[in-house]
């Protein structure tokens, strides 16, 4: 504080009334620094000097006993510049610290004014905010989180060491948290804080390459704070934000969850396996069942007829006028039923196949296997008249299969001669080509006049377990039908049943098959 030299008329005690007033006292010093005159208003200064000398005696011996050489050089050295301007002196008294400011006058009979005022309390919170600052200084500095400080424009103004080690450097002077890569919420935190709202517990993501290319261009997870700075008029001045490194919990998380997801996928496809193991077993139980309760009923059947034609040869044979035309139609019912039994045990054997394994799939010509399957029906029933007409167009045609084609049509040709009542059995196959679903296939329909089959039990004859239908119509074996089935599925084929005559189920069967044409590379 400047304080002007005084030059006046009126006399000095006037002066001094009007200006101990202001202050805590004064004293009034001969050119030479001697005192001649001091009047204290201070308790704690007053005290001191009680009693004490003070008229005659320099400035500076005075002070002496309360204060430290050092101080006592400064106070000589100012008052012999005579300087017009404040300076703070510090006293001990009793034990403590006592803070004054000095104002010297100097007179125009070159005697000097020092005007004293107590600044004890004002010394106490400046040094008491001192300790507050640097305490909050070095809290920031050595805070592990990284913190830094922008303007309310959002642009760089200072940060501590751990946000210089978090990214690896600090943003340009011309760098706005406003107006960076930022998301518009993260921005519009910064704006709330600005406001005067705090914010924590905000998750970010960012890479401060973008910003600085002296940084490692890399993904930084963060938990952020923002909080606002206000100053003492309780306005926002700047606004605080505070970083704490998560990157690598973020990826442990990540890693953790990639993980946990990997573990359900692996008990998901345990699970399947498990279920799927025991849909295999329950479906192969049942399968098993099913072949023993077929085997057995058709076998006993097989073996019943054997046993009925060997009783009635060895009767003939008994007899002194046998017939040998009798014994030899004999001998033919004991070999069909044995060539029976051959197949019903190559088709258990062969749907067992189709069942339990994925077989491949082949080019397959249809004119050979079918011809060889017309030939084995014949060949297993000499004494009926079978008619077969095949109308193909083309005649030489493939399809995607394997050698299980043959049975397939053997096992239809066959049901068309078993459950027919009519002198003449007619069998009329159509192949042709056919398009559908954009899958190139050929199409077969086996037209037979036998005794037909309800339409409520068309689906049925495809199903293993088609007793009751087999029972109503013959003795016959009805596994047949099953392998079929099974068969066209594992060609990715299809197969239903028709009436031949639409509306009457009497008038005979229509066995409709596709299967995908074989097409050449």
């Amino acid at each position: 504080m400047k304080v002007k030299i005084y030059k006046s008329n009126s006399k000095p005690h006037s002066l001094i009334n009007a200006l101990t007033r202001l202050f805590n006292g004064y004293f009034l010093l001969t050119e030479s620094y001697k005192i001649i005159d001091h009047q204290i208003s201070d308790s704690s200064l007053f005290q001191a000097i009680n009693n004490k000398k003070t008229h005659n005696v320099h400035f500076c011996e005075f002070i002496k006993p309360f204060t430290k050489l050092d101080t006592l050089d400064k106070v000589n050295l100012f008052l012999k510049n005579r300087e017009s301007a404040c300076f703070k002196l510090d006293l001990i008294i009793d034990d403590k610290y006592h803070y004054f400011e000095l104002f010297p006058l100097f007179l125009e009979n070159d005697e000097i004014l020092i005007l004293l005022k107590n600044i004890s309390n004002q010394e106490k919170q400046t040094k008491k905010l001192k300790r507050e600052a640097g305490f909050l200084k070095d809290f920031i500095q050595n805070n592990p989180f990284g913190i830094e400080f922008r303007d309310l424009d959002g642009y760089f103004i200072s940060a501590n060491k751990a946000f210089f080690d978090l990214w690896g450097a600090i943003p340009p002077p011309d760098h706005s948290i406003l107006e960076d890569h930022h998301t518009e919420l993260e921005k519009q935190t910064f704006r709330d804080a600005a406001n005067g709202i705090y914010r924590t517990n905000l998750i970010s993501c960012y890479n401060p390459h973008l910003v600085c290319t002296d940084t490692p261009d890399k993904d930084y997870w963060v938990n952020v704070a923002v909080f606002p700075i206000f100053g003492i008029d309780g306005e926002v001045k700047q606004v605080a934000c505070m970083y704490e490194d998560i990157t690598e919990k973020k990826l442990q998380e990540e890693e953790l969850k990639r993980l946990k997801q990997k573990l359900e996928n692996r008990v998901r496809e345990r699970t399947i396996k498990l279920e799927n193991a025991e849909k295999k077993y329950r479906k192969a139980y049942n399968r098993a069942s099913c072949f023993k309760g077929l085997f057995n009923h058709d076998m006993s059947n097989i073996f019943q007829i054997i046993s009925n034609s060997l009783e009635m040869t060895r009767y003939c044979l008994e007899k002194e006028d046998y017939s040998h035309e009798k014994i030899s139609e004999y001998i033919t019912v004991m070999e069909k039923q044995l060539s029976r039994g051959k197949k019903l045990i190559h088709n258990i054997r062969n749907l067992s196949e189709i069942e339990e394994s994925e077989m491949p799939l082949s080019r397959i010509n249809v004119s050979e296997n079918l011809n060889s399957a017309i030939d084995f029906v014949r060949a297993n029933f000499p004494n009926r008249k079978i008619d077969v007409t095949i109308n193909s167009d083309p005649a030489d045609i493939l399809v995607l299969a394997n050698e299980l084609l043959l049975d397939v049509f053997e096992n239809i040709l066959l049901n068309s001669v078993m459950y027919n009542k009519s002198d003449i059995v007619n069998i009329e196959i159509e192949i042709y080509k056919k398009k559908r679903d954009n899958e190139r296939y050929i199409k077969f329909q086996f037209k037979d006049n036998g005794i037909g089959i309800e339409n409520e039990r068309k689906e049925l004859i495809f199903q293993k377990n088609i007793g009751p239908i087999r029972n109503k119509y013959s003795k016959g074996m009805g596994l047949g039908l099953s392998l079929v089935a099974k068969f066209i599925e594992l060609c990715k084929g299809k197969i239903y049943l028709e009436d031949r005559i639409k509306g009457d189920h009497t008038r005979g069967c229509n066995f409709i098959i596709l299967l995908k044409e074989f097409i050449e590379n």
